[in-house]
């Protein structure tokens, strides 16, 4: 099959087992495990190192709000801003601009697709635009409205939690993202976008509020939902 090449994380949440499948899942079909950059207060060389390197499937989870990704709610010590031009980073240990094809070159790899797990950033045109301007028209899939871990566990294993973390059992009909994936070549964005949405609207037949938060931006900028 051919793919695309390498896959790259970035979470603020150290065990966090979505990142750790769409690391192996994709491995499995072809994409060399990248960077993974995975700590609530990472180094300022590893964030640098992970702009710095151009990837085809990057993921991140954190918390977002207008344009600013980050570690916690309150007490906020690691984090970026993006710009349409640069990412201002900044950890413990300080902070650093990394401005677009010098020290910032996540983007230069084709095709790419960025999955943001975190609040929103489908939300607003003016994050969206400045995303797309920042990585020069990915395919972005992501949340409009709140996000929560285990509406992505459910998409990416169909395995689905309740309230609390409880496990609900999986229906026979469920199936997830990556068996998707696997049915056509994942360098095909619209496959890869039609996974996502045809996944999050299978996986959430009766809950069209949560259904709804799912979202993905074509290359073009043209918005979908389930």
């Amino acid at each position: 099959m051919t793919s695309a090449t390498l896959s790259t994380v970035l979470s603020f949440y150290p065990n966090n087992k979505n990142a750790g499948t769409f690391r192996d899942e994709l491995n499995d079909l072809g994409v060399a495990k990248g960077l993974a950059v995975m700590k609530a207060e990472p180094r300022l060389h590893q964030v640098r190192t992970f702009f710095r390197t151009p990837s085809n499937w990057v993921y991140f989870s954190g918390h977002h709000i207008s344009g600013h990704f980050f570690n916690r709610l309150v007490n906020r010590t690691a984090g970026f801003y993006f710009h349409s031009d640069r990412i201002e980073v900044y950890t413990p240990e300080g902070r650093k601009t990394l401005r677009k094809s010098h020290e910032f070159m996540l983007h230069m790899a084709k095709p790419q697709v960025l999955l943001w797990t975190g609040c929103n950033i489908c939300s607003y045109n003016d994050v969206i635009q400045t995303i797309r301007t920042l990585f020069d028209s990915p395919l972005i899939l992501g949340y409009s409205g709140q996000s929560v871990w285990r509406f992505t566990r459910k998409v990416f294993t169909g395995e689905h939690y309740g309230r609390g973390g409880v496990a609900i059992p999986k229906r026979n009909l469920d199936t997830d993202f990556f068996a998707e994936l696997a049915k056509k070549p994942i360098t095909d964005l619209e496959h890869v976008r039609d996974c996502w949405i045809g996944v999050a609207r299978d996986s959430y037949p009766g809950g069209p509020n949560i259904r709804a938060k799912f979202t993905a931006i074509d290359p073009d900028g043209t918005i979908h939902s389930p």
